[in-house]
């Protein structure tokens, strides 16, 4: 069924092609190849110049705009005639040459804008001063240079209240504080007799240097103190326990009473057995028990030694 269906088609075909070769009766063969060739050559170069369309329209369009331009141009040339050409050349370097001062000012715009202002405000000045310096004629020169020197002076002076300004400012304050201070001390004053007051300034200055030398000694007996203090309390703890002292010293724990006079015999192991007999000693004195008589003067009198100054 598909060769008929080529076989239709294919004579279909054939009937223009039969009218065709019908018109090549009597054509040379070579030149129908000939021309076939040129059928393909041609069909080549419609295809390149489909494939450069988008740059040939491009080209197509600059070159219009070129003619264009080249009306006024072939123009402004057409005017030239005549024109040295040395002439046309040092106008076109001296084109150049203004359009790059147009560029630097262009470039310089900001310090020529502040350099206009600056002339302006210059302007405005000079109309004073000229009036001013119109106002001085006939004065003596020495006269001015003295005023300039005046001038300058208070500048300096000036300038030093400003240097010296935290130094003022803190002496104000210092004024300040003394002017509420002195009305409080006009009153003690009052209060006080008929004195010398210059004496009275000196004396108080000198108590005033004598104070300031008294402040580490003042640190000293302060510390002292506090030693002091201690001391006392650890003398108070050590109360109670003082008829205890009195019974170790009794038995001679610490080499005082009957154990002075003993004299020691033996070796090492005698003297062991006098500690262990000294301490059974103790021992059965603690577990006696009993009420422990204490001197109230005595007491009373240590305390207040632990109190006091040393050597009192």
């Amino acid at each position: 069924m598909k060769g008929l269906l080529v076989l239709g088609l294919l004579g279909v075909a054939m009937v223009p092609a039969a009218f065709a070769f019908g018109l090549l009766e009597g054509v040379d063969p070579l030149a129908m190849i000939a021309f076939s060739g040129s059928l393909v050559i041609l069909g080549l170069a419609a295809a390149g110049l489909g494939y450069l369309f988008p740059f040939v329209a491009l080209g197509a369009a600059a070159l219009a705009l070129l003619g264009v331009g080249l009306i006024p141009a072939a123009m402004a040339m057409g005017n030239l005639a005549g024109v040295d050409p040395a002439a046309i050349i040092g106008f076109s370097v001296g084109l150049g040459l203004l359009g790059g001062a147009v560029a630097g000012l262009g470039l310089m715009i900001i310090p020529i804008s502040l350099g206009i202002i600056s002339a302006n405000l210059l302007g405005l000045a000079i109309a004073p001063a000229t009036e001013a310096l119109s106002q001085i004629q006939g004065v003596d020169t020495a006269l001015i240079l003295g005023f300039g020197a005046s001038i300058a002076a208070i500048g300096v002076a000036v300038a030093g209240l400003g240097v010296m300004l935290p130094a003022i400012a803190m002496g104000v304050i210092g004024m300040t504080v003394m002017a509420g201070a002195l009305p409080i001390f006009g009153l003690a004053l009052r209060t006080l007799p008929d004195i010398d007051l210059i004496s009275f300034a000196a004396g108080t200055a000198a108590l005033g240097l004598a104070g300031m030398t008294l402040v580490p000694g003042a640190i000293g007996f302060t510390m002292m103190a506090g030693a002091l203090t201690l001391f006392a309390a650890s003398l108070l703890l050590l109360v109670p326990l003082m008829p205890v002292l009195d019974k170790l010293g009794s038995i001679g724990l610490f080499g005082m009473g009957e154990a002075e006079a003993a004299p020691a015999e033996g070796g090492g192991g005698a003297n062991n057995e006098q500690i262990i007999q000294k301490l059974d000693e103790l021992i059965s004195v603690i577990q006696s028990g009993g009420k422990v008589v204490m001197d109230g003067k005595e007491v009373g009198r240590v305390i207040q030694l632990a109190a006091g100054p040393i050597g009192s």
